[in-house]
């Protein structure tokens, strides 16, 4: 983490059990990069607001205007799925004068802002910053990506942190357990609360709270993970992926990194043709270590981990402008 610095940046993310909390994870990350304080309009349940508190965050309640108004950013920082929310804070922030980013996945929400930020691998083409290259992950993760895969083999299932999610990785565990009787199973519990961590794990299968993830990353010998943060994440530890899409707009994320020799593609037709692919292939995987490996070094080159501080740069650059204007006005 940088040093505090006086450049004055907003937040606003969605979070919760639906769109999970990889918006709000990535802002974590950008506000680290950048150096400044934890200021976040949360759109989001109690839970949501629990977890943001737990990670540092303020969050704050006011109205759009008055909260603008009041705090009077250098640079406000939108990532949200919801075109209609990122819309209008878009026009309240040039209301007041505050210069706006806007943060995407394979032009969700795309909307017309200061700085368009698109780091998928199948981002839209007027965005200002787009591709892998300016994927927004946790920069430590490169410290640790030369750990040493786990003995005896495990696999990693990361599909999520909503219901169905969890729900699709105790399946796909069980299957995988099934198919690959060496291997211990970890499966990502997002942040869940503590009624839903009761669900019971199959056998040779755990869940790993959210703090344990990035290691067991690291030392994975493959990880299924669906087409959000956490495959960009295992890429860039160059770990073995298999993809298996949860929704309709991960697809095209996978196809992109399977035809890149990235990730081996687990889409389906059907929910249960997908986890038995996903199965099959973690286990041909575990099978074929040079094809393993090989898979990893094309996922590390494709998301080199670097993108959040690219992105820091720009924003830097743009709260310093806001700020030089104030001051000259």
């Amino acid at each position: 983490m940088k040093p505090a610095r006086s450049i004055s940046v907003l937040f606003a993310a969605a979070a919760g059990p639906r769109q999970g909390f990889g918006h709000l994870i990535r802002c974590g990350v950008l506000a680290d990069a950048v150096g400044c304080r934890r200021d976040l309009v949360l759109h989001g349940g109690p839970h949501a607001t629990h977890v943001a508190l737990a990670l540092g965050w303020t969050v704050h309640r006011n109205r759009i205007g008055r909260l603008l108004a009041a705090l009077g950013p250098d640079l406000l920082v939108v990532d949200d799925p919801s075109s209609v929310r990122v819309q209008r804070w878009v026009r309240e922030a040039r209301r007041f004068g505050v210069p706006v980013a806007t943060i995407h996945d394979a032009g969700i929400a795309r909307v017309a802002s200061d700085l368009t930020i698109d780091g998928s691998v199948a981002p839209f083409r007027s965005a200002h910053l787009r591709g892998p290259k300016f994927a927004v992950i946790n920069p430590a993760l490169r410290a640790i990506r030369h750990a040493r895969p786990s003995q005896p083999p495990s696999v990693v299932v990361a599909l999520g942190a909503g219901e169905t999610s969890r729900r699709l990785a105790l399946r796909v565990a069980a299957r995988v357990a099934a198919v690959a009787p060496h291997a211990r199973i970890h499966m990502a519990s997002g942040f869940m609360s503590s009624d839903r961590s009761a669900q019971p794990a199959p056998p040779r299968c755990d869940w790993l709270p959210p703090a344990s993830l990035p290691t067991a990353l690291a030392s994975a010998s493959i990880v299924i993970a669906a087409g959000g943060l956490t495959l960009y994440e295992a890429c860039a530890l160059g770990r073995p992926v298999v993809a298996l899409p949860i929704v309709a707009a991960q697809k095209k994320a996978v196809r992109r990194f399977a035809r890149a020799g990235a990730a081996i593609s687990a889409d389906a037709p059907t929910r249960d043709r997908a986890i038995e692919r996903a199965a099959v292939s973690a286990r041909w995987l575990l099978d074929h270590p040079a094809a393993a490996a090989a898979l990893g070094r094309a996922g590390r080159s494709l998301v080199d981990g670097r993108g959040a501080e690219r992105v820091a740069a720009h924003l830097e650059r743009s709260a310093a402008g806001a700020r030089e204007v104030r001051r000259v006005a």
